[in-house]
């Protein structure tokens, strides 16, 4: 490989790097959004924000958080509005474990996690049909 593209990849992933340190801050602040959003009832926003959790948060090392972002938009857009609000809480308060705890990769803690979210969120869902 000639030495100006291995600089170029070197200097791409230690760039890539400085971006995955801040992520988690960012998250805080999008979860701030989302919680803010949530309590008024702006669908509409928590859908837009969770939206881009989703996509972004797999990149830089969060699939977990991922998704329970994804989780939070698919219930958001499937269910009830009656069920909506004990979803969404659980989603949120998911979504704030695995960022505040730190739980990137592929931890065993943040897929035990979504499973339970995801399980949960399904008995909501049967309670309410």
């Amino acid at each position: 490989m000639p030495q100006s593209r291995a600089n170029a990849i070197a200097s791409a992933e230690k760039a890539f790097a400085k971006l995955e340190e801040h992520y988690q801050p960012y998250l805080l602040e999008q979860l701030e959004k989302i919680n803010v959003a949530a309590k008024t009832s702006d669908w509409t926003k928590v859908i837009f924000l969770s939206h881009n959790i989703s996509g972004e948060a797999g990149s830089m090392g969060w699939p977990h958080a991922s998704m329970a972002a994804a989780l939070l938009r698919q219930t958001i857009e499937e269910e009830t509005v009656k069920q909506r609000q004990d979803a969404v809480r659980l989603c949120l308060n998911s979504l704030m474990v695995i960022v505040k705890q730190n739980l990137r990769g592929n931890s065993d803690a943040g897929a035990q996690l979504i499973e339970e979210l995801t399980h949960m969120v399904a008995v909501l869902s049967e309670t309410d049909s």
